[in-house]
């Protein structure tokens, strides 16, 4: 997995739904707590687009709470989806993602720290 140069400049639906999921992942193991929340910045345009997607797959199992108002986009992981990310494999390709791909979705959702 390379880390990408650049800021993705096109919105995608799908590849945002894949970015929630895995940063929520890999904060949860770096917390080494599976109700760990995760917090996003995204406009609500970007939130409305990416939840009336036709294609919801990477959000299965993800529990999200949006606030239109602060514009913050909570996300927990319910215990299969942790679970899938048990075995050493799974939890470094997360780990690694978030390494390499933090940064790139900023024009659309900001990871919150």
């Amino acid at each position: 997995m390379e880390k990408p140069e650049q800021p993705l400049e096109v919105f995608s639906a799908i590849l945002i739904e894949d970015h929630i999921r895995l940063l929520s992942v890999a904060n949860c193991i770096e917390k080494e707590n599976k109700d760990e929340k995760t917090t996003f910045s995204i406009s609500s345009e970007n939130y409305q687009k990416m939840i009336t997607f036709e294609l919801q797959a990477p959000l299965i199992g993800i529990i999200l709470d949006y606030d239109g108002n602060t514009q913050k986009l909570t996300a927990m992981l319910e215990q299969y989806v942790y679970d899938m990310y048990a075995n050493k494999i799974m939890r470094e390709v997360a780990l690694k993602y978030k390494e390499n791909y933090l940064h790139r979705y900023d024009n659309f959702i900001r990871y919150i720290e």
